[in-house]
């Protein structure tokens, strides 16, 4: 049976290493989207430490098995994957949670845990219960997104030198690169050094290298496409200030915190979760915040970074130990051996 969420208890820290039976993680796997890149890394960093994982395409029926079941993935399913305690771990950010989700937590559900307090509150004014919600935030493989050699980097990819400001994702309007190659054609002719490197494709690749072309800015902007995340990691590493101009809410974006952990300010939309990353409420600051679709804001930004190499590097700074204390991979694994150790409080119980 599922334990009632008042009886619900803070457990205590576990050790580095299991050896007991393992969990189940259900969701998607190899694709490039940041709910597949996280369950890859927390399945492998898992098995590493003792606790064997069951991995489940996301369609997949449950297993009889006790061991914890962990759901990552679009869309969401109420099905718990295991007979053990039953973590759903799904990011918002589209307002208020559906209602047609509020009962099937409340009945089936164990914990939630989703990426920002943004994404927290949504699931609370739909009326899920407070305790029942937990941040835990996107883990970031911070053995590989880590600060390097920018000089060597650059040497290996190609990069020329300058101020380089990098953005990451999908190619489409929601992201707002178009917004981030208007700011650059804007700052261009005061700073010839500035470039501008995109990783990443999508529907809006063919517009946007038609509108670098138009806004004359094809000698400053280069297209990398898709990436594996090594290659990611070492895009960061040769860039300067990395652009986060998304149009949308965001619940918590994984690309933000790894490109933090790789030493780079970030300039990003004051959307969704992305103010906590930036400015935690502990008054530390790893970036700087824009409106959403302010190409005049973004500008600024630019012109800020790009001429002042001490702000960069002192953001820099903040943002790397922020991402390494906050967002490391670490974190999310102490959140599973937490729910997993109370599943070993719990033997011997079924749902």
């Amino acid at each position: 049976m599922v334990v009632p969420h008042s009886t619900r208890t803070a457990p205590a820290r576990a050790p580095a290493r299991l050896t007991a039976e393992g969990c189940l993680l259900r969701g998607d796997w190899g694709a490039v989207h940041s709910l597949a890149i996280v369950n890859e890394k927390l399945a492998d960093a898992l098995d590493a430490r003792g606790l064997a994982v069951e991995r489940l395409r996301k369609l997949d029926g449950p297993s009889d098995s006790q061991a914890v079941g962990i759901a990552a993935h679009w869309p969401p399913r109420f099905e718990a994957p295991s007979r053990g305690p039953f973590v759903m771990y799904q990011p918002w950010e589209f307002g208020v949670v559906p209602a047609s989700w509020v009962d099937p937590i409340r009945r089936r559900v164990d914990e939630v845990w989703t990426p920002s307090d943004y994404a927290r509150q949504a699931y609370i004014a739909a009326g899920v219960a407070p305790e029942l919600v937990h941040v835990v935030p996107n883990g970031v493989d911070v053995s590989m997104f880590r600060r390097g050699d920018r000089a060597l980097a650059r040497r290996r990819l190609g990069i020329a030198e300058g101020v380089v400001f990098a953005a990451v994702g999908r190619l489409n309007r929601e992201k707002g690169f178009d917004v981030a190659l208007e700011a650059i054609a804007r700052v261009a002719p005061d700073r010839p050094d500035v470039r501008l490197l995109i990783v990443g494709d999508g529907e809006e690749r063919a517009a946007l290298e038609r509108l670098t072309s138009r806004l004359g800015v094809a000698d400053r902007v280069e297209f990398a496409g898709v990436q594996p995340q090594e290659r990611v990691a070492e895009y960061l590493v040769a860039s300067d200030v990395f652009l986060f101009p998304t149009r949308r809410d965001e619940a918590g974006p994984l690309v933000l915190p790894q490109a933090m952990a790789c030493g780079l300010p970030s300039v990003a939309s004051m959307a969704g979760g992305i103010p906590e990353v930036l400015e935690p409420a502990d008054g530390s600051r790893a970036g700087l915040l824009v409106r959403p679709g302010s190409v005049e804001e973004l500008e600024a930004a630019i012109r800020v970074l790009s001429a002042d190499p001490t702000l960069r590097g002192s953001l820099g700074d903040a943002a790397h130990d922020r991402a390494v204390s906050e967002y490391s991979l670490e974190r999310m694994i102490a959140r599973t051996v937490a729910v997993y150790r109370i599943a070993l409080a719990r033997a011997g119980k079924t749902r």
